[in-house]
């Protein structure tokens, strides 16, 4: 009934709205993504309406929504329409190539910010099953290369110390290698030839199996090279008929092999079945994985096969808390840390998937940060790695500070780090032109400010204040966000921290973007948080303070945040005003004649009696404020 009535097209239409609220696009992207995957793989027409009015289209538009939850039910959409076998599914393969769909996926499966390993599988198998040829990451970050059917051994030695030029030269050379492979293999290997790999039940062939188990060492590579091509090909498929054809162990036993391209072809299939489900990982581990996957990264000398080892072991330690655990307490941090506190011994490749390995520890599926004791030993490395790599645009300084950002959580590691020369670095950071390396520097300096004083005098001594100022008026909404939260922390840390932001001049461009109702960056909030902290820790018995919020317009900038959605804003907002009218100093009467000049008063009146604010003390604190500093006007309006 609901598509009946023709409510689809304006669902798309919200959905493609990028300025509409985020509450709504997220129910919209449901609302479709539950038409699609709970009636239309039964029920083929109702994916030909959704198809027809741009549900893919909106689908993939969803895909840069904050909600995780609402981005996984859009990816779980495009799944249905480009997995079932419908009269229209190769028409909505083909748009996803025409349009920018594929780029929209491969966002999701390579950005950062996405912590939960659930959407990047789900976005890498849409697109290793339906664009494999899209299934690699961009060149000009630092992924790992897809490798040719013929593993080259002839890898520079990891003790080859290479200088950035050559490193840079090299690593450009085996990612044109990897396209024209990539190109190749879609060319000879066609469907057909797949289909021969598995049985009709989506097993392994029986000539592949007998093949993994034969003793003649000809019979396991083919075995082992087709197997990598399947799994290559279509990895969601792969990893289930590996596990139903108890396979794992064999590949596990074989990872040791002295024969070096049949432990190359191993070695691909590895990151690809640590990439299963929780059981399946877990028996991959049961097998034995853990212990031959950390003497082979120290004993190998082929960088491919090192950077097979550490995706899969970052895939095993992103897996569960229960299996980082294990991973760590066998030695499985050792060789990421080892290549991260002297990275010039390794290729790029090799510091790309030692900062991934890492990160994947630090955030695993459903579980907790390491203790204190694990992470002491990850600050000093990952601190090394950002002092060395000046390259800006390196995946794996990104990686790292984004490391850093999650393990930076109390004054002790907050410590380990002063004990590096990381915070000059970091400020240095805060202003590079790479948005997500600048991000996550500033993510690390709103951690070091909310756990420690120490850390937050170290970063004003190295000139953090300076760079807000230049941040907080960045056309770059998330450079403003990212600003004005750590700047709601550091106020509040010591007077003289506070004083030092003030004199700053930090005050006027906090204001202008509270009164800035056309500001969805989110930095409305914390300029709220840091406005009210300023006000309520400070003013109250430093007038100063008052005096100085009150010229630049504070008073009128509190007032526009309570219209504001988020709750908590609102009542610091509400706290923020209360101080500037109740304080006895010298500038309270000028800012009741303000309150009352302005539409102060109306915006007072609509919290206390607006419907959608549910929380008593909010309602409360309006009407109280009304009552003892505006009585006449604490009426509800005539109508």
């Amino acid at each position: 009934a609901l598509v009946d009535s023709g409510l689809v097209p304006l669902l798309v239409k919200v959905l493609m709205n990028q300025e509409e609220v985020a509450a709504a696009r997220n129910d919209a992207a449901w609302t479709l993504s539950s038409l699609a995957c709970n009636w239309g793989q039964n029920h083929h027409e109702m994916l030909d309406v959704l198809f027809e009015t741009n549900s893919l289209e909106a689908f993939c538009t969803a895909l840069t929504l904050k909600d995780y939850n609402a981005v996984e039910v859009s990816l779980k959409g495009i799944t249905v329409f480009v997995n079932t076998q419908w009269s229209g599914r190769q028409n909505a393969v083909e748009r996803m190539k025409v349009g920018d769909g594929i780029e929209r996926v491969r966002v999701v499966r390579f950005r950062n910010d996405i912590y939960r390993t659930e959407l990047h599988k789900m976005a890498q198998t849409i697109l290793k099953n339906h664009f494999p040829q899209f299934s690699m990451p961009k060149k000009e970050v630092c992924h790992k290369p897809l490798k040719p059917k013929v593993p080259n051994h002839a890898t520079p030695s990891p003790t080859t110390n290479m200088s950035s030029k050559t490193e840079d030269a090299a690593m450009e050379t085996v990612e044109n290698r990897s396209d024209r492979d990539a190109g190749d293999e879609e060319e000879k290997i066609d469907e057909s030839v797949l289909d021969g790999y598995l049985t009709d039940d989506n097993r392994i062939a029986p000539h592949i199996v007998e093949g993994l188990h034969s003793n003649d060492r000809t019979a396991r590579l083919e075995a082992a090279t087709k197997l990598h091509q399947l799994a290559d090909h279509r990895e969601a498929i792969a990893i289930q008929s590996i596990f139903d054809s108890d396979l794992h162990g064999t590949i596990v036993e074989m990872i040791c092999s002295d024969h070096l391209e049949l432990q190359a072809q191993v070695m691909g299939l590895l990151p690809i079945i640590t990439n299963g489900d929780l059981d399946q990982t877990s028996a991959v581990v049961e097998a034995g994985a853990i212990p031959k996957l950390i003497d082979l990264a120290s004993s190998t000398k082929s960088g491919d096969i090192r950077d097979d080892v550490l995706l899969a072991l970052g895939n095993i330690g992103a897996t569960s808390e229960d299996l980082r655990t294990k991973l760590i307490q066998e030695g499985g941090l050792n060789s990421p840390l080892d290549i991260l506190a002297n990275p010039s011994i390794y290729t790029k490749t090799n510091r790309y998937w030692a900062a991934n390995a890492i990160n994947c520890y630090t955030h695993p599926s459903g579980g907790k940060l390491p203790e204190y004791e694990v992470t002491k030993q990850m600050i000093p490395a990952l601190s090394n790695y950002v002092l060395y790599q000046k390259d800006e645009e390196s995946g794996s300084l990104q990686d790292s500070l984004l490391c850093l950002s999650r393990i930076l959580v109390n004054e002790a590691s907050v410590d380990t780090a002063r004990e590096t020369d990381l915070i000059p670095r970091l400020v240095h950071l805060c202003t590079s032109q790479e948005t997500e390396t600048r991000h996550n520097a500033h993510l690390c300096v709103g951690q070091i400010v909310l756990c420690s004083v120490d850390g937050t005098e170290d970063l004003i001594n190295a000139g953090i204040l300076d760079t807000f100022k230049t941040c907080i008026v960045s056309e770059a909404g998330q450079d403003r966000k990212d600003t004005c939260f750590a700047a709601s922390n550091l106020v509040v840390g010591t007077l003289k921290h506070a004083e030092a932001f003030m004199e700053l001049g930090l005050v006027p461009p906090l204001v202008k973007i509270l009164l800035d109702q056309g500001d969805t960056s989110g930095a409305r909030n914390d300029a709220a948080w840091t406005l009210s902290s300023l006000v309520t820790n400070w003013g109250q018995d430093h007038y100063e303070i008052l005096d100085t919020l009150f010229k630049e317009n504070s008073l009128e900038a509190f007032f526009s945040a309570l219209s504001l959605t988020d709750y908590d804003c609102v009542e610091v907002a509400l706290k923020g005003i209360l101080v500037l009218v109740k304080t006895q100093w010298d500038g309270r009467h000028r800012a009741v004649e303000r309150v009352k000049a302005g539409d102060g008063i109306k915006q007072l009146r609509a919290v206390r009696y607006r419907n959608d604010i549910y929380r008593t003390e909010l309602h409360k604190m309006a009407q109280d404020m009304l009552k003892n500093y505006f009585p006449e006007f604490s009426q509800p309006a005539r109508v």
